[in-house]
């Protein structure tokens, strides 16, 4: 005949044994997981001293602290064979997150969680392996067409080393220049390119200065230049060259008195009045298809003039210009030799308060 007592202790087990089942068989498919979690609900049921607390209330505190323990234990198992197995360890604890996560995530129910769980690890890897092994391949052909593409373009050096070249590059792999250029470099050379394409060897040598420009234009755009004749495509640089060259031929000879007709502001004589030649122009993107350039030219003592002129290019390459005006006579100042500008993406980072006070003899 069995005790009260002893009774007593088994109903209430037997009762948190049943509502145990019950919440855990609605918490997990896999019967073995449910299985653990109330094996250590129980145990500390019959380890401690339940008096005075009822079942549910045992259930809501312990029943989180078995879940939990149950998965850690399952983790560091699954984290000591992952690293066993592995060639960088250091990628254990995100493989078997994963596996983890599938074992939640499944609508199979597992039996056997740990050998189920190795296998999904042991999948794991492979597939890692298999995309180390693609990624390497495809780092290599990035590599060489990042060689390709710099050594096509011809960026500055601090840009084809950059992090933000090397964002880029996907993109301008799959530009048309660079694909044009590629289709050039199928052939043994650009004669036999051209003779393919029943073109003269000039046109040949034409288009592929023009894809170089175009590409070497996309680039430095996207990375954020503004200021060089290097961020305007082909098209847009031989407009801007005529533009020019006709502007300053207009500008001579309306300073020299000519009466010609032309599509400048009506002040043109006086802007170019001591303008003698042209020695370089450089361009400033302002916006869209906007853009400043200053002209700078040489009087007769070859002291620097400089004219700028606001304008517009349209979708047929025609300017329109929207302002011309002579700037201010330019300081001119001798630099100390081996003297650089501190310069990013084609500007100088520096005043002109912060210039005078680097090039100012030291007292």
């Amino acid at each position: 005949m069995s005790s009260p007592n002893l009774s007593a202790k088994q109903d209430p087990a037997n009762e948190l044994l049943s509502r145990l089942r019950q919440q855990t068989r609605e918490l997990f498919i896999h019967p073995s997981l449910a299985a653990e979690v109330e094996q250590r609900v129980m145990q500390k049921w019959l380890s401690g001293s339940p008096e005075g607390r009822s079942v549910d209330e045992f259930i809501a505190q312990n029943l989180p602290r078995a879940i939990e323990g149950c998965f850690s234990g399952l983790r560091d198992a699954c984290v000591q064979y992952c690293r066993q197995i592995l060639i960088r360890p250091d990628r254990a604890d995100d493989l078997v997150q994963e596996a983890l996560l599938r074992l939640i995530r499944s609508e199979r129910p597992v039996q056997q969680l740990q050998p189920w769980l190795r296998k999904v690890i042991y999948h794991l890897v492979a597939e890692q392996y298999g995309q180390d092994k693609a990624q390497a391949e495809f780092l290599r052909r990035l590599e060489r067409d990042h060689e390709s593409l710099s050594r096509l373009v011809k960026l500055p050096q601090e840009e084809s080393q950059s992090g933000e070249f090397g964002v880029l590059l996907p993109e301008m792999l799959k530009h048309p220049d660079f694909l044009a250029w590629q289709e050039m470099c199928r052939f043994p050379n650009l004669r036999a390119w051209a003779e393919a394409n029943s073109l003269s060897y000039s046109q040949a040598t034409q288009l592929s200065k023009q894809h170089r420009r175009n590409l070497k234009a996309a680039c430095l755009r996207k990375l954020g230049w503004k200021t060089t004749t290097d961020i305007l495509d082909y098209r847009e640089y031989r407009s801007l060259q005529r533009y020019v060259r006709n502007l300053v031929r207009s500008g001579l000879a309306a300073a020299a008195g000519e009466s010609r007709k032309h599509r400048y502001p009506a002040d043109l004589a006086e802007i170019f009045t001591g303008f003698i030649q042209l020695h370089e122009w450089q361009v400033t993107l302002l916006d869209g298809s906007r853009y400043r350039i200053n002209i700078v030219g040489l009087d007769a003592d070859q002291r620097p003039l400089i004219i700028s002129a606001t304008l517009g290019i349209k979708d047929n390459c025609r300017i329109r210009t929207e302002s011309l005006k002579r700037l201010p006579p330019p300081r001119i100042a001798v630099l100390p030799p081996n003297f650089r500008l501190p310069v990013e993406k084609g500007l100088v980072l520096l005043t002109r308060e912060q210039l005078e006070d680097l090039i100012r003899p030291q007292k």
